[in-house]
């Protein structure tokens, strides 16, 4: 999905599979005025980052949902709900979202350190942030799906960015 250019890591620049790819998923979340009104509105209903429940990660031009699917793979990608960083599972199809995000996200060792290089990579491949919080970001949506699952309540989520 990526090439390096000569030694630096800056010098990482996306293939043109991963241009496809990027635009797969910026595709996936249309710029209408309908989906708008209802990422606004799921905004002012949203508690401020910090609460219980809420993780907002923050990039310029990379996608934060593309990363993590990115760094996912397919099978594991699959285990979360939604589509990529879009999802609204009631509070009922909260029961199966926890076990699958454990499987997906809750690792460690080399399959965590791969991941979070390939989040870096996406990241910085697509000439944003490589200082993107990456372990951040996998820590707080398995909190969120934690929480809401404990909690009894549903999921809002989706990926926004200009």
């Amino acid at each position: 999905m990526f090439a390096r250019r000569g030694n630096d890591p800056a010098a990482l620049r996306p293939s043109a599979a991963g241009s496809r790819c990027a635009d797969f998923v910026r595709g996936a979340h249309p710029e209408t005025e309908a989906t708008e009104a209802i990422r606004h509105a799921s905004l002012e209903l949203m508690p401020g980052e910090g609460a219980d429940g809420v993780s907002c990660a923050v990039a310029r031009k990379a996608s934060p949902a593309a990363a993590l699917y990115y760094a996912l793979e397919a099978g594991a990608a699959a285990l979360l709900p939604g589509r990529f960083g879009t999802s609204c599972p009631p509070a009922d199809g909260m029961c199966t979202a926890p076990p699958d995000a454990e499987r997906a996200l809750g690792i460690d060792g080399e399959r965590r350190a791969r991941m979070l290089r390939r989040i870096g990579d996406w990241t910085t491949g697509m000439r944003d942030a490589p200082e993107f919080a990456a372990a951040d970001r996998l820590n707080g949506l398995l909190d969120v799906l934690r929480h809401a699952a404990g909690a009894g309540l549903g999921v809002p989520a989706f990926s926004r960015w200009y």
